[in-house]
């Protein structure tokens, strides 16, 4: 990890992958940070916390968190969290979906 780099959120976040391939207006750093407030905010423990993402942009959101988290293929985001889910009952699952995920899966 390069020590020079610190982000307000390093215990969630990989500092080596920012600066982000996101763009500016796209709102998916607004969606990651609301969702570390949430987190920061609950009584949830984030090591159960699973974090599933499609393909796309948003599959980067896997790769920045430092959290149990997974990118499948689109379309398969939503079977993906349940199936986690039932095997990790203790832990709390969220998916992250794209256009594709919402229209694959219907």
């Amino acid at each position: 990890m390069n020590r020079d780099r610190f982000h307000p959120d390093h215990p969630f976040l990989y500092a080596d992958f920012f600066p982000t391939v996101w763009c500016a207006g796209c709102g998916i750093g607004t969606v990651v940070h609301s969702f570390i407030e949430a987190l920061k905010a609950s009584d949830i423990t984030p090591r159960e916390t699973g974090v599933v993402s499609g393909m796309g942009c948003s599959r980067k959101i896997s790769e920045c968190l430092k959290l149990p988290s997974f990118s499948v293929s689109d379309g398969r985001v939503v079977d993906f969290s349940v199936q986690y889910g039932l095997e990790h009952p203790t832990h709390q699952v969220v998916a992250f979906l794209n256009n594709a995920d919402f229209l694959l899966t219907g």
